[in-house]
């Protein structure tokens, strides 16, 4: 079960810290979501979208930093997509899938 949810169980800390973000979902749909993540960790990212996500859809992310650097390319999950109070706005926890802990 995943812990990106849940700020007091989580396994990695968190640093808020914005890169751009590119999810190519992998569920068949041609559709890419671009936006800038709200928060980074070695378990995952945390997201704002306009578009609700299913727990579990696997998708292909690729986080590029601000500094010039080579994007991190990844497959991953989505953890949670909670609606934002009074917002068209969703909160999204993307857990990275394959990645060594080191």
């Amino acid at each position: 079960m995943s812990n990106l949810g849940n700020s007091n169980r989580r396994r990695y800390p968190r640093a808020h810290f914005v890169c751009q973000l590119t999810v190519w979902r992998t569920d068949g749909s041609s559709e890419v979501l671009m936006t800038e993540t709200t928060n980074i960790g070695a378990g995952g990212v945390g997201v704002r979208l306009d578009k609700i996500l299913r727990i579990d859809t696997m998708v292909e992310l690729r986080i590029e930093f601000t500094q010039p650097a080579i994007p991190l390319k990844c497959r991953a999950k989505i953890a949670r997509c909670d609606p934002i109070v009074s917002s068209p706005l969703f909160e999204v926890g993307i857990e990275f899938a394959g990645l060594d802990e080191v």
